[in-house]
């Protein structure tokens, strides 16, 4: 048999609505650029990229030269394209007609402006729910790589977690990638030889193996030099090291091998994640206990099975992303009860812009707490909310549980300011809006 390993590369880029213009045009001088340069220098390189939409959009607006780097790369045939929820929702978290939306705007906007059809979907913040079976085919979208951590769980042995799999939920088929973790291990942080000699024991096995890497380039840490130069070195490595290394996009992986068999994953979060999202003593015992499990001969047999929190329990955790999360659905629910709008599609993507993922959990790089990024969202809704009162000339008094915390709140809202009081909070007002402004003065 051939002894050689095949890598799926799935390289992310995504800013966070809201972000600074300034920040972002030294991001794309510092790395989106500089990696799509470095994808266009090696022809014998394959590889899948995400870019969420709200990034997309930013590049279209100021960095039109990016775009037509990426359509050059994808009329090569060797790069393909990852869909997604356009703006970067989490997408277990939102109604199917939301997540259906985000999907069709994600692949329309490829197909327009990059010539390219995405039949692969990167899942935000690495969150999994069986339910997104049905919402990706639905989409026409039939694999998404997943974090190794859930097949693992499901009691795939390590040494499994290579190749695709097929997973399902009402009939619905999709086929999932175990990411490696080795791999996410090694790059970028070992060294050449390090990660060389894994790759190498990888192929001696002789079974023909393809491994999955999943990389968050905002997020990784940067070596010597900078991402662009690391991966330049690492795809003139791999070039040299032909025929024993190839790599693929997932399409191409998903037609040149049958699947490995099925496998159920549990839904959740990576690790990490469901520890930030639990509350203050809760949170310090299951990274306490997780740290002293680690230090166990046999941990990575337990640390799998070691998990807690939810994406969810960031909303229960922190009541600033509760209220942009309900006030999201009660806005939509308004939307289609009102039937036609004039400007229903304007106000539909409003609301999806709002439910970007970034400032609704506090990950690695402050989400939620940075105001800026909150501003953004409120600015959407009281824009999308705005659009769906125009014309109203007396102020909508509703009574009802609008937060979702089982007590009645007094809703107050007038095209030119909406309040939310909270009478069993001793008539706390929690939101204070100006449409106009694009502002909710509750927002602190």
């Amino acid at each position: 048999a051939m002894k050689n390993v095949n890598l799926v590369l799935c390289l992310h880029m995504h800013q966070p609505l809201g972000n600074f213009p300034e920040v972002v045009d030294g991001i794309v001088g510092r790395i989106y650029r500089p990696v799509l340069e470095v994808l266009q220098k090696h022809p014998g390189i394959s590889a899948n990229l995400h870019l969420s939409g709200v990034l997309l959009e930013m590049l279209a607006e100021r960095h039109a030269e990016v775009v037509a780097q990426l359509r050059d790369l994808v009329a090569t045939g060797r790069v393909e394209m990852l869909g997604g929820g356009f703006y970067e929702p989490v997408l277990v978290d939102w109604a199917e007609e939301d997540r259906d939306g985000q999907l069709a705007m994600m692949a329309g906007w490829l197909k327009r402006r990059l010539g390219a059809e995405p039949m692969g979907a990167w899942l935000a913040e690495g969150v999994w729910g069986p339910s997104l079976c049905s919402s990706l085919q639905r989409a026409c979208l039939q694999y998404a790589p997943v974090d190794g951590s859930f097949f693992l769980q499901a009691g795939v042995s390590p040494a499994k977690l290579n190749g695709h799999y097929v997973t399902d939920q009402a009939g619905n088929l999709l086929t999932v990638f175990p990411t490696c973790p080795d791999l996410a291990r090694l790059i970028p942080h070992a060294s050449w030889d390090d990660l060389f000699g894994h790759l190498r024991r990888i192929a001696n096995r002789g079974e023909d193996i393809t491994l999955t890497l999943a990389a968050n380039l905002e997020t990784w840490p940067t070596p010597e030099g900078g991402i662009a130069a690391y991966l330049d070195t690492l795809f003139t490595k791999i070039e040299e090291s032909a025929p024993w290394i190839q790599t693929l996009t997932g399409k191409a992986q998903i037609q040149r091998q049958a699947a490995k068999g099925r496998v159920a994953l549990p839904p959740g979060t990576p690790a990490e994640l469901g520890g930030w999202s639990l509350p203050g003593a809760a949170r310090r015992e299951f990274f306490r206990e997780r740290a002293q499990l680690g230090q166990r001969y046999d941990a990575a047999k337990v640390l799998p099975f070691f998990r807690g929190g939810s994406w969810a329990s960031f909303r229960v955790r922190y009541s600033e992303v509760n209220l942009v999360y309900r006030k999201n659905l009660v806005l939509g629910r308004k939307l289609r009860a009102q039937g036609k709008v004039s400007k229903a599609r304007a106000v539909q993507e409003k609301l999806w812009r709002a439910q970007c993922s970034t400032a609704q959990w506090h990950g690695t790089k402050g989400g939620l707490h940075l105001p800026h990024l909150r501003e953004a969202i409120w600015k959407e809704l009281l824009a999308a909310e705005a659009d769906l009162r125009e014309g109203q000339t007396e102020t909508e008094l509703l009574r009802e549980d609008f937060d979702a915390d089982g007590q009645l709140e007094i809703s107050a809202a007038h095209p030119s300011l909406t309040m939310l009081v909270a009478p069993h909070r001793g008539g706390c007002c929690l939101e204070l809006g100006f449409p106009s402004l694009g502002r909710n003065l509750g927002n602190v």
